[in-house]
């Protein structure tokens, strides 16, 4: 949340969902970023859109990388290409892997984390999850033809 208008959201009466604070369990700082800590998320994200569509080359391999079925990049190329020159965007511990994208502690926390679901997803899992478990199952259907959130069975 933000710290400068926390007291504001906790002050409505009708307030249903209180802003939780970013874990800063899930980041660090392995590479000593003058940046400060950071995570790394997915760089994909759901749905098909065409203009989110292209390849990534690793730069470590030379590997190509398409999002995975069912989804698109975050990011148009041009502004991955902006972040990748600002080492925003990291291959894997390892450097051998699909894109991810560094997001950084200071840039979280002014955004802060909103509980957007009364289910929480390490107990009843993530649309996102299943999503995969339909796409498995319907391995030989287009992935656009899917239906976009589809509960996981856990």
């Amino acid at each position: 949340m933000k710290p400068s208008n926390a007291d504001k959201w906790y002050a409505l009466d009708d307030f249903v969902f209180q802003p939780k604070k970013t874990d800063t369990s899930k980041y660090s700082n392995p590479d000593n970023d003058p940046r400060g800590a950071w995570k790394a998320d997915p760089f994909d994200a759901p749905a098909i859109r065409e203009n989110l569509t292209y390849e990534i080359v690793n730069p470590n391999t030379g590997e190509s990388f398409l999002p995975p079925k069912g989804r698109h990049w975050r990011n148009e190329k041009s502004n991955y290409e902006s972040l990748l020159a600002d080492n925003r965007i990291i291959f894997g511990k390892s450097g051998r892997t699909k894109p991810q994208l560094e997001v950084f502690y200071s840039e979280a926390q002014i955004k802060g984390q909103i509980a957007t679901s009364w289910f929480d997803a390490d107990v009843f899992d993530t649309s996102t999850n299943g999503k995969k478990e339909l796409l498995n199952i319907l391995s030989d259907v287009p992935a656009e033809k899917i239906f976009d959130t589809p509960k996981p069975t856990k």
